[in-house]
């Protein structure tokens, strides 16, 4: 378990999004010319999604240095405005990892202090998976191969067995 979970996702304190921003950890990355230079790693998540799920509309808002936040309170709430966009992140970056409704609601209040209705959770997830479908055909395409093979294998080849995941 070399990034602390079965399916080789980073877990616990130690993951550099831990970090409070201002210490200069998050803040400063040695780019590949040589340049010092300052990184948010916000949304590094979500671009990463965006590449491997090949989600067009995600694509095109990074190419184009768009906000991810902003297109979901544009398209699924409604309109962006600060309260959208609080209500946004814990949309975005849940569902990116297939919560369902009910986790939404959790995550959206412990992690961002936001409220969701049941119906309201389960509206913007559905209208989330329409609006970036790649991400949902993504899911999909990974859960039939876990299934079938009983292992994950990360984007550099590294083969996890999951029998102790499917274990529990």
């Amino acid at each position: 378990r070399p990034l602390g979970a079965i399916t080789s996702r980073a877990t616990g304190e130690e993951g550099i999004q831990t970090f409070a921003r201002g210490h200069g950890v998050r803040e400063s990355f040695l780019s590949p010319c040589g340049v010092w230079g300052a990184g948010d790693l916000s949304q590094v998540e979500l671009r990463t999604a965006a590449i491997f799920s090949r989600d067009t509309k995600l694509l095109h808002i990074y190419r184009t240095g768009g906000d991810v936040h902003d297109y979901t309170c544009r398209d699924i709430i409604g309109e962006v405005t600060a309260e959208n966009r609080n209500r946004a992140k814990p949309i975005n970056f849940s569902l990116t990892y297939g919560a369902k409704a009910d986790k939404l609601r959790v995550i959206a209040l412990t992690n961002y202090g936001v409220r969701f209705t049941s119906s309201e959770a389960a509206g913007y997830r559905g209208a989330w998976f329409n609006n970036y479908s790649g991400i949902g055909d993504w899911h999909v395409r990974n859960i039939r191969e876990v299934l079938s093979t009983g292992q994950s294998v990360s984007a550099l080849g590294q083969v996890f067995p999951l029998g102790e995941a499917f274990s529990n």
